[in-house]
């Protein structure tokens, strides 16, 4: 994002400006930035369901969701909170992630052959990488 020399906004072919945010597509990331430049946030388009979200929202015409996102963004960063309001922000959190379980691929009341299965898929994934870290540092070496 940049400015022309009379103060209006300059936007490149993959920002968008959402009220008084800007939407940058960046290729592994979906970067939210407030105008005047006080506040950015960068999120993964591929680890964080958000990110995910936000992707599918940039591709759409529609700025309302975009907004909303951006607004509570910079509300959280920007203002000077207590610990009740913390308290209450992270319960509607849980409330959030509670009315969108499939979203966040939540299984309630898994039986115990299933838990054991994902807990050794993850074992296997974690050995892999670091199978993967070690060959890197001998190649590096």
């Amino acid at each position: 994002m940049k400015t022309t020399k009379d103060g209006k906004l300059k936007l490149s072919k993959d920002e968008r400006q959402v009220g008084n945010f800007v939407f940058k597509n960046e290729p592994e990331h979906i970067k939210i930035m407030d105008i005047n430049g006080s506040m950015s946030v960068r999120l993964s388009k591929t680890a964080l369901n958000s990110g995910r979200l936000l992707d599918i929202q940039m591709k759409s015409k529609e700025n309302g969701f975009l907004h909303n996102y951006a607004s509570l963004i910079y509300n959280l960063t920007g203002l000077l909170v207590d610990e009740q309001f913390m308290v209450e922000a992270n319960n509607l959190c849980i409330a959030c992630v509670n009315r969108h379980k499939d979203f966040y691929g939540i299984e309630e009341d898994l039986p115990l052959s299933k838990d054991k299965e994902i807990l050794e898929e993850v074992k296997e994934t974690e050995a892999a990488i670091e199978q993967l870290r070690e060959e890197e540092n001998k190649d590096s070496e």
